[in-house]
């Protein structure tokens, strides 16, 4: 849902015409005063320490998650495996177990992309979920655009997320190499 957000201008007294950032209030698209946030503490700033355990606390979390979908995904093809294991498998059944293990992947990478942004959204490092799912996203994809970044409280927290991404798209990498690799001996006739 979209706010209009408009400021006009509060009232002053004929001697003091000059305009401040302070002479402004915030009104919706009716014309209605808004609550005026601008005068709000700034919420206290993590220490190093205090992003280094949440950081390796999450990487670990995500670890888990990469083991467990990795697991998933090779007793996936193996079960698959056993039921072509006395007669030789076509091209079409390649097709599936490797498009099944890149969905599996696919999901795994997913799951530690919500872990992330879930985390920003519940420090509050951005104002709406969306924003932190896309940080998320660019960031543990190692792209950084840089159209959205964290405060400079939150900078290493940030970086646990592209070498989170790093390490899971080399796990991943790995595994489905191995996949094709130990599939293409089965499913594609050697010439």
């Amino acid at each position: 849902m979209a706010v209009l957000v408009c400021f006009r201008r509060a009232t002053r007294t004929p001697r003091d015409n000059s305009t401040r950032q302070d002479d402004l209030i915030p009104v919706n698209a009716l014309g209605k005063k808004l609550a005026d946030t601008r005068h709000e503490p700034a919420p206290e700033q993590p220490t190093m320490l205090s992003e280094l355990i949440i950081g390796t606390l999450t990487i670990l979390a995500s670890t888990a998650v990469m083991i467990a979908f990795v697991l998933l995904t090779i007793r996936l093809v193996r079960r698959a495996e056993a039921n072509y294991s006395d007669h030789r498998p076509g091209i079409l059944q390649f097709f599936i177990l490797l498009s099944s293990a890149v969905v599996m992947i696919l999901l795994a990478n997913t799951v530690c992309v919500w872990m992330w942004a879930l985390l920003f959204h519940y420090l509050e490092v951005f104002p709406s979920l969306e924003e932190a799912v896309y940080f998320s996203m660019v960031s543990f994809s190692t792209v950084g655009y840089g159209d959205v970044v964290v405060e400079h409280g939150w900078r290493i927290l940030s970086g646990f997320v592209a070498v989170n991404g790093l390490l899971a798209f080399g796990v991943f990498t790995a595994v489905l190499i191995e996949i094709i690799r130990g599939l293409s001996d089965r499913y594609i006739p050697r010439r």
